[in-house]
């Protein structure tokens, strides 16, 4: 549990070099990607960054929403193979749909392009 908390701490000061590099979308992403964890998504809602006047147009907005929700595909396949996590191929196809049913489709499209390996 204190590792835990220790590790939610790398978004907010990942986005803070982030935009101290004048990255804003990149900060955006990157700062968002976990908040799609049906489990246990950080940074909650209210930890957010608010889009700034640049990106503030639906257009832009979307392009954010897509790219970070990209972002926290790979990043949770990343974190299946890591060498403490001991799964299949096909268990780890299997949680990826289970942590993201709402991305069922693109996940199997990404296995069938071979992206993400069975």
């Amino acid at each position: 549990p204190e590792d835990r908390k220790v590790m939610k701490t790398h978004v907010k000061e990942g986005r803070r070099i982030l935009l101290e590099n004048g990255l804003v979308m990149t900060a955006l992403i990157a700062h968002g990607h976990h908040s799609f964890d049906i489990i246990d998504p950080y940074p909650l809602e209210s930890d957010l960054l608010p889009y700034p006047s640049e990106l503030s147009s639906p257009g832009a907005r979307l392009n954010v929403m897509l790219n970070t929700r990209m972002v926290s595909l790979a990043d949770v396949y990343d974190a299946f193979h890591r060498p403490n996590i001991l799964l299949t191929g096909p268990e780890i196809k299997r949680k990826m749909i289970e942590k993201n049913p709402d991305q069922t489709y693109f996940i199997l499209e990404l296995y069938k392009a071979g992206i993400f390996e069975e």
